[in-house]
Order: C-alpha cells, then sequence, then structure tokens
C-alpha cells in the first residue's frame, strides 16, 4: 500500500485552544521528523489553530477512514484521557453542544443516541482515546500510548470498564505519566510503563530567545521580576478577593509583579473569565491575553515563580528551570503527577496559603531540581524511539 514508508498516527485533543493538549503533538512531529518518519496529526474534529502556533487536526473520522494501511502506529498523544467520553470531549469543542448538555431533557434523550459518539465517529469506537483495533478493523495496527493520564472509576464489573480493560490488554505499549494512573491500571491486570509528560522536552526544542523572536507582546512588560498566575475558571478559589489578598502579600514580600495569563481558552477552561475577575480587583496585576502558544510559553520561562492551576503551565515551568506552586488540592492529577517526579512532601497547595507560597519560593532547590528534570527529559526521548520503532 505504502511501500517501506512508515506513519505516526497522532491522536490527541489537540483541536482546542487548551495549552497543555496543543503541545503534544507539536513534540512529537520534531523527533517524527528526525527519523523521516511520516507523522499525521487527528483529534476529535478537524480544526486549524495555526494562528495560535498549534498544528491542524484532521477529524476523528477521518483517522478511521486513513487507517487501513500498512505500517501505521496509532499514537494516543497524552494528556487526561483514558477514560473521558465523548459527550464532554465535544463540550470542550462546542459551546453550542456545551450548552444542550445542561437540559435534562437533552440529557435523556441522549442516553440512548449517544449523539456526540453517532456525529464525531459514527458510533464505531465507545471510549474516544481507548479505540480497540477490532474496532479500528485493523488488527494489525499497533496502538501506543504515550506518557497518558486518567484511572479507572468504579468496579471491575462496569461494562465500561470492562471494554476498557479489553482495548489496552490489546494495545502494543501503555506508558503512563503518574503513580496514580499506574496504580490503577495495575489494579485491573494492565501494565504500564511510567514515563514523565513529554511536553517536558519543549525547553529543548524552544529556547527563551527563540521564543522571544515570536510573542505578540509588547516585552516592557517582561523587564521585571514578576510572578505568572493562572487559574481555571472552573478550579478557581471560593474566596476571590481574599485570593487576590494573598497574592498582593505575596508580590509585596518576594517584590514579584503579578502578571495573570490564561493558559486554556476553550470551554469548560475558560482561564480568562476567573483571571479578568482577580484584574478588576487589583488593578497593579497585568492582565496578558496570549496570540498563541510562544505568548504562553515565554511568559512562564522568564518568570521567577509559576503558581497556577494548570499541569502544563507547571510542566513548563520545570522545564525552564522555574520555581513552581501547583494550586488547589482536588486538582488530582497536577497533585498526582508533582508527587510522582517532583517531591513526595510538595503537592498542590491551598489557594490562600501564604506561609507555604514564601516557603516553598524561597527554598527552591533549582540545582537538584534541574538534575532531576535532565533525566526525565532522558526518559521521555527513549520512550518517543520505542514508541516511533514499534
Amino acid at each position: 500500500m505504502n511501500g517501506n514508508k512508515k506513519y505516526i498516527y497522532f491522536l490527541s485533543a489537540a483541536d482546542r485552544i487548551n495549552y497543555g493538549d496543543l503541545l503534544f503533538p507539536l513534540v512529537f512531529k520534531k523527533f517524527c521528523e528526525e527519523k523521516n518518519v511520516e507523522f499525521k496529526n487527528y483529534g476529535i474534529v478537524k480544526s486549524n489553530f495555526s494562528t495560535f502556533k498549534a498544528l491542524p487536526t484532521h477529524s476523528y473520522k477521518r483517522m478511521l477512514r486513513d487507517i487501513d494501511k500498512d505500517n501505521v502506529v496509532l499514537v494516543i498523544g497524552g494528556g487526561e484521557v483514558f477514560f473521558t467520553n465523548w459527550t464532554k470531549l465535544y463540550g470542550f469543542i462546542n459551546p453550542t453542544y456545551r450548552r444542550f448538555t445542561k437540559s435534562k431533557l437533552f440529557r435523556r434523550i441522549d442516553k440512548h443516541i449517544n449523539s456526540a459518539a453517532l456525529l464525531l465517529s459514527s458510533n464505531r469506537v465507545k471510549v474516544p482515546f481507548v479505540p480497540s483495533k477490532e474496532e479500528l478493523g485493523v488488527p494489525r495496527m499497533r496502538i501506543a500510548y504515550n506518557s497518558v493520564g486518567g484511572r479507572f472509576v468504579g468496579s471491575k464489573t462496569n461494562q465500561r470498564n470492562q471494554h476498557i480493560n479489553d482495548a489496552l490488554k490489546s494495545a502494543d505499549y501503555i506508558s503512563v505519566r503518574d503513580q496514580r494512573c499506574q496504580s490503577s491500571l495495575k489494579s485491573h491486570d494492565i501494565e504500564s510503563i511510567l514515563i514523565p509528560d513529554s511536553a517536558l522536552l519543549m525547553s529543548d526544542l524552544y529556547s527563551v530567545e527563540f521564543l522571544k523572536q515570536r510573542v505578540s507582546f509588547d516585552l516592557t512588560n517582561t523587564e521585571f521580576p514578576y510572578l505568572f498566575l493562572q487559574l481555571g475558571s472552573y478550579k478557581g478559589p471560593d474566596h476571590i478577593s481574599k485570593f487576590v489578598e494573598t497574592i498582593q502579600s505575596l508580590s509585596d514580600k518576594t517584590g514579584l509583579n503579578v502578571i495573570l495569563c490564561p493558559i486554556g481558552l476553550a470551554p469548560g477552561h475558560e482561564d480568562d473569565k476567573i483571571l479578568k475577575k482577580l484584574k478588576q480587583i487589583n488593578s497593579g496585576f497585568i492582565y496578558i491575553e496570549p496570540d498563541n502558544i510562544f505568548d504562553i510559553m515565554f511568559l512562564i520561562a522568564k518568570s521567577s515563580l509559576y503558581l497556577g492551576t494548570s499541569l502544563h503551565g507547571m510542566i513548563t515551568a520545570q522545564s525552564y528551570n522555574v520555581a513552581f506552586i501547583p494550586l488547589n488540592k482536588s486538582v488530582k492529577k497536577m497533585d498526582a503527577y508533582v508527587k510522582t517526579w517532583v517531591s513526595e512532601t510538595l503537592g498542590c497547595v491551598d489557594f490562600y496559603n501564604e506561609k507555604a507560597f514564601l516557603e516553598i519560593y524561597k527554598d527552591w532547590d533549582y540545582e537538584q531540581i534541574s538534575k532531576n528534570t535532565k533525566i526525565q527529559k532522558t526518559q521521555i526521548l527513549n520512550n518517543i524511539e520505542k514508541i516511533i520503532a514499534l
């Protein structure tokens, strides 16, 4: 069909403006190009966020049509993807559909027809990021998972869990990004390899100087020491005014100005909404709306401290050796990641715990964390090479 040419079909949630999801295909494509492997990028829907410096995606339906080829490895690209469903994913992409899902009548009808799965995959695949070889209709295809996350919820006898279990056991290679996920899979007798998130490689691909030449905003905003603050609209503090007071006090004691920058702009994330509220309360905070992923990357790379609820904001800070404080103990995926790869004693911090903020920033061990990051990057590189070589 296609001779000896090798293909990587890369499937991820890179069809929405959510910073972390946009990074996975960018990183993986770089290494495919080095190996002379053909890279094709897929999402749930067709998208083109090239103006945001992201890669366009072909649709899931297109992937199902393209997939019957020789020498293809389907790579599930990363993120908290294992157990998400069609309805939730489409809600992140389509605001109108998201509004429909809030209707009890719609949900009652949709329970029987699964409209999102019907629309996006013709009901061919039950769990979007855990497609089985049987569902794909290509038993010879190799399927690999690239440092993904998620965990089983419910009993082993749950029909959906049994389906996921069977699909994962038919995969050729599974790497996961935190111990929480690995333990969950192991409890269902699914073996996996523990590998850091592949986005950690970004500082090796994009130097600060490279980023500086591509930012869209006035660089005078970054010519002073500052902390980078990000919050997800549905992951923020209950008492916003109290949180603003805490951050202002932290700013006063550290001498760091405060830059607010949204990372997730897709429905269900909407960092911009809550950050603009912080700006309204404290006009001294600087709000920067990013025009592309390099704006976000540069602002974090040049900051003195990152605070946020975004896992990939934190991973960006780690990649560029910036001190970081993960916020919100309810964000389990970030808490699990930090405890797996940074420190078992760190974890997510309460929004109003200024004492902890100061202690973490003051005691940050840049040299040791930089050494650990270098080791982790090697693990990621080896993992990508194994996947490409399948």
